[in-house]
């Protein structure tokens, strides 16, 4: 293993942008793109599964390639995807987009045309997310690229012999073997090609992945990045790279025992995997699993564990992001080591309550044994690989809708339709509320159905063979991951905007229903009109001090009664696929893209302008960190198996020295030991943000976590930087 990282470093960083790709190896994304569509055309009776399995053989034969031989990880498809701040637009990506949406609107048509209803109302948008994925790595890493095949063929002749294997199931296991001798067949072009160039490590690695597992931790990260690259060539994103400790643990072990590795020369290597990922630019960064098997301070697995984090935190970079997954007993060691980095500007982290998910997973009938297994996916949505599909992402509910129609009678003041129900203008706060209730309902059981609806339809709308060829119960099922392959079949959904939503129905509560300083009549035409001529209340209603996210009773417990309200409509209710409904609360960029299509709100927000993200109190009325963790954790988290970040903001002075790094842990386990879903932050100061924005290039590296991911501050539009510097300004008044 090579140990000049620092002087190759410069040829890694960029060198998806600065690719030279080698033209003798394979035609360019533009034929790629016109192969695809010609064959897709020509084969319009060919079952989707079959389709979708040769444009990734067309992809994997015959694109080209290009080898970095300044990185022990040199491999690169050309595949047509623009790498700007985020790599997208593949050629794959946007046909099978394409797809989708066609077979979509060809089998569901009503879900469909009402799904566009709903998003252009604010109220959701429901989906059946076939993009957030995440293998089984340790089948994959146990099995290798020819195992998985024989596995299939395997299964394949089992069910010949039983008398199983109609015309769907030999569809799928036709389609499934196309795809893994097609993946065969491109680790063989990378092979001829490093054996060319004369990069002989690489090319001995890859022999040996392609006739039988990998046997070191090389071989191991050599075939996980070229499985991430095969299985995101098309639609699906692999929202994690799994419990990398756990995973990775055997081979390092092995590793020093044969005196192939050291534990320096294994952080170096790490070095240039974290470095590799990177230079890809991945939308909202690659997630990693890391704490899962650290028991002891001096074992193995902690020094592993070390390893990986030393040598991402001298990168200085947020991608990958890190899910940590805590324990109760969670070492002060690794804590400490943690915390240490967030302070330090290295705080694309998340830190994961095991305690709060397991009791999650329980409220659905997955038992903590089986759960145990669990790994955060995407942002810090829990899975469990090989077992569970989540479709993490199937839908966001807008929590502020409900009170917008409950002012409003139904109608929405932006679109000027009714989505619903209509209803008569309550007379007392407790109608009103009774009111907020039925709307939430409807909306609740709205995006539910229309989820149900189109959920059947994923497998047509969207095979997807390498993530089903990964899940044992897939190949011996014969079933794709979308059509009910895997054990558990779940849907989730998040609820969103709480802070907007409590502090605008007690300005209801309040200034209507109690002081009477406006008529329900005349706040609704104040908010169709952006607050015009209404601003001397806005100010006194934004002023007031009773504001969610402050350890206040009166709106911390409203806040409890709306989200036990959404896990009775919600959790554990029948998805048509077999699997249950999951929640969450995590609103990521939503908070921003449903706002747009949300009216003015009776807490003093504007038409159209951002709602309250993940849990966080609204921008401004925040008060302290405690406060906010005390408010947070009155909640019962176990309800958001998918997920509910606690997104905190510090100032720098407040987490300096030994006393600082004390202080940061202890909020972090307060938090942990209170029942917190998960927790992430910021150590951020108002000058430094102002002088970013003024002088971005005194600042590259700078990092901001925006939500589920980091990005550099300077690298943000206007409008997310001056959502930070509100929030900022807010905290240091």
């Amino acid at each position: 293993m090579r140990n000049t990282f620092y002087a190759d470093r410069p040829y890694i960083e960029n060198e998806y942008e600065l690719a030279e790709w080698d033209e003798s190896s394979g035609i360019p994304p533009a034929e790629i793109n016109r192969k695809v569509r010609e064959f897709a055309a020509s084969a319009a009776d060919m079952h989707p599964a079959l389709i979708v399995a040769n444009c990734y053989r067309i992809m994997l034969e015959e694109a080209q390639i290009s080898l970095n031989g300044r990185t022990p990880f040199p491999d690169k498809i050309r595949h047509g995807a623009v790498y700007k701040r985020d790599a997208s637009a593949s050629v794959l990506e946007m046909y099978f987009r394409e797809r989708y949406d066609k077979a979509l609107y060809r089998y569901c048509p009503q879900a469909w045309a009402h799904r566009k209803f709903l998003a252009l109302s604010g109220i959701s948008i429901p989906d059946v997310d076939v993009w957030h994925t995440v293998l089984d790595w340790e089948r994959t890493l146990r099995l290798g690229p020819r195992g998985m095949l024989d596995a299939l063929y395997a299964s394949m002749h089992r069910m010949e012999k039983e008398g199983k294997l109609d015309e769907e199931r030999k569809i799928f296991f036709d389609a499934e073997i196309m795809a893994f001798e097609a993946l065969i067949t491109y680790i063989k072009r990378l092979r001829a090609a490093a054996e060319k160039m004369g990069l002989d490590e690489y090319a001995e690695a890859l022999e040996h992945i392609l006739t039988a597992p990998p046997a070191t931790l090389y071989q191991v990260l050599c075939l996980s990045h070229i499985m991430l690259n095969v299985v995101e060539i098309g639609r699906e994103r692999c929202r994690s790279l799994g419990a990398v400790d756990e995973l990775y643990l055997p081979y390092y072990i092995s590793d020093l025992e044969k005196g192939i590795l050291t534990a320096e020369s294994a952080k170096e290597m790490f070095r240039y995997f974290w470095q590799k990922i990177a230079a890809e630019k991945r939308y909202a960064d690659q997630p990693i699993c890391l704490g899962k098997t650290w028991k002891d301070d001096s074992s193995p697995a902690a020094e592993l564990i070390l390893i990986m984090l030393e040598a991402y935190e001298e990168l200085n970079i947020h991608n990958p992001k890190i899910h940590v997954r805590c324990a109760k007993n969670m070492s002060d060691v690794l804590l400490t080591k943690v915390a240490d980095m967030i302070r330090k500007g290295n705080s694309s982290i998340v830190l994961v309550n095991d305690e709060t998910v397991l009791k999650g997973y329980e409220k659905i009938g997955i038992p903590r044994e089986t759960a145990d297994k669990y790994i955060p996916i995407g942002c810090y949505e829990s899975v469990i690989p090989g077992l569970e599909d989540a479709r993490i992402c199937a839908a966001w509910i807008n929590l502020a809708k409900p009170c917008e129609y409950a002012i409003s009678g139904g109608r929405d003041m932006l679109g000027g339709l009714y989505v619903g129900q209509h209803t008569n203008e309550p007379q007392s706060w407790e109608e009103f509320l009774e009111c907020y209730f039925s709307y939430l309902h409807e909306h609740c059981q709205m995006v539910m159905d229309n989820i149900n609806e189109q959920a059947p339809f994923a497998y047509l709308a969207n095979p997807s063979p390498y993530y089903s060829g990964s899940i044992e119960s897939c190949v011996e099922r014969g079933r794709d991951v979308f059509d009910c392959g895997m054990e558990y079949r779940n849907q989730s959904v998040k609820c969103f905007a709480i802070a907007t939503t409590v502090d605008s129905l007690l300005a209801v509560k309040k200034y209507v229903f109690e002081e009477k300083a406006v008529t329900l009549g005349e706040l609704r035409e104040i908010l169709k009109n952006d607050w015009q001529g209404a601003e001397a209340l806005r100010t006194r209603i934004m002023n007031d001090k009773t504001k969610y996210g402050n350890n206040i009773e009166e709106a911390d417990s409203l806040a409890v009664m709306i989200f036990d309200f959404c896990a009775k409509e919600i959790i554990g209710k029948p998805t048509s696929t077999g699997g249950v409904f999951r929640m969450g609360c995590d609103s990521v960029n939503m908070a921003e893209d449903y706002g747009r299509h949300t009216a003015a709100s009776a807490d003093g927000r504007g038409a159209r302008a951002p709602l309250s993200k993940n849990m966080r109190p609204v921008n401004g009325m925040e008060k302290s960190v405690t406060s906010f963790i005390s408010s947070v954790c009155k909640i019962d988290n176990s309800i958001f198996v998918n997920g509910a970040p606690l997104d905190f903001a510090i100032h720098p002075s407040a987490v300096e020295g030994e006393a600082g790094l004390a202080a940061l842990k202890n909020l972090i386990r307060v938090f942990l030991l209170n029942g917190g879903f998960a927790i992430q932050g910021n150590v951020l100061d108002l000058n430094t943000l102002l002088d970013a924005r003024e002088h971005p290039e005194k600042y590259p590296t700078l990092q901001v976590r925006v939500c589920g991911w980091n990005e550099y501050f300077v690298n943000m539009s206007k409008t997310v930087q001056d959502d930070f510097i509100k929030r900022i300004t807010g905290l240091e008044k």
